[in-house]
């Protein structure tokens, strides 16, 4: 499936280059895909993050494994947590990552690419909720992120497939954040401010079946 619609005509007894090297500028040199679904993997604590694992496909059933996926900024996005001295970006964007459709961390998974691994740093989560309300930031606030993917046609050209909004929800009393991509979205982790220093926790319940898992960590850092 390829990203364009091109028709037309020539009336000439010998078409020359014209075959051999296509009728517009504009036609990359590859297989782009038709579609892309986002599936939420669950939250690491590690990084703080929401994890995402993507899956690319088209009406040809193409492999894409081994292309380059890459994010660029589509549009400002925008971010009610922002306020002037928050340190905060007023209009966020994306970071610029790669990815190589085939892998998900290191695992070969046919046609998926990630994981697009998505949240505020705990020191920023602090910064909004305890000085936000004081800078007139009202909750849940919302940052939102529009995200435009791109696979690579050839070492120096990239396509826009796909564009997707991601939005951070940072939320008071309880304190929590919520990652979604295109739609998708993991739960609300929790996280807490005690006593000048700052501990952060969190909880995922897992449904597999019948069978149900608990993971709770603990972190800390002195502030």
């Amino acid at each position: 499936m390829y990203p364009f619609n091109w028709d037309g005509e020539i009336i000439c007894s010998k078409a020359g280059p014209f075959y051999s090297q296509g009728g517009s500028g504009n036609i990359p040199g590859c297989v782009v895909p038709g579609t892309e679904t986002t599936t939420d993997k669950g939250f690491y604590g590690l990084s703080y993050r929401e994890r995402f694992d993507m899956t690319l496909s088209d009406t040809a059933q193409d492999n894409l494994d081994g292309y380059y996926d890459q994010e660029v900024t589509a549009a400002p996005g925008t971010n009610t947590c922002y306020w002037s001295t928050s340190g905060l970006p007023q209009h966020p964007g994306v970071i610029g990552s790669q990815w190589s459709v085939g892998t998900v961390a290191g695992v070969t998974e046919n046609n998926h690419w990630g994981f697009d691994s998505i949240g505020w740093d705990l020191p920023d989560l602090d910064n909004i909720v305890q000085n936000g309300p004081a800078h007139g930031v009202t909750f849940p606030c919302v940052t939102t992120i529009h995200q435009g993917m791109q696979i690579m046609c050839n070492a120096n050209t990239y396509w826009q497939y796909h564009t997707d909004d991601i939005t951070i929800t940072a939320d008071k009393n309880p304190n929590s954040e919520e990652v979604c991509r295109h739609g998708e979205c993991g739960l609300p982790v929790p996280f807490a401010h005690r006593g000048g220093r700052q501990s952060t926790w969190w909880a995922r319940i897992l449904n597999s079946g019948d069978t149900f898992s608990v993971v709770i960590r603990t972190a800390k850092e002195a502030r």
